[in-house]
């Protein structure tokens, strides 16, 4: 497996042991941890899009990785939820499972900017 916690991208190889795993091909702790980790309970970031009130979209992301057997659960909270026209960066949009899902990008009616979404309220 190759590690992404650093730009290295150590080539590893876990081998399970009667008391636990080795980690071989790795330079640092952090590298023995991602395969461990990577081998017992995988963990991904989610990114996807969030319908806004006015039909456009904003895009969202999980403030921490979640288990892999949790993102298909985690998109279908994702695509049942609608923003609310005026969202900015950094805005929860839903919470799944204890873990937040926040806007990456602000995004007010569309085709508008701020000033002009200010002037006119949402439908």
């Amino acid at each position: 497996m190759t590690c992404i916690i650093c730009p290295m991208g150590c080539e590893m190889t876990l081998t399970r042991t009667d008391s636990g795993f080795t980690v071989s091909g790795n330079t640092c702790g952090k590298g023995y941890k991602y395969a461990v980790d990577e081998a017992v309970s995988p963990k991904r970031m989610v990114t996807s899009l969030v319908r806004t009130a006015d039909g456009g979209v904003v895009p969202v992301k999980t403030c921490k990785a979640i288990s892999k057997d949790k993102i298909f659960d985690a998109l279908k909270a994702i695509k049942s939820v609608t923003a609310p026209c005026g969202v900015n960066t950094g805005d929860v949009i839903i919470c799944f499972e204890g873990i937040n899902i926040v806007a990456t990008d602000s995004r007010y009616s569309r085709g508008l900017d701020e000033k002009e979404q200010s002037a006119m309220p949402c439908s």
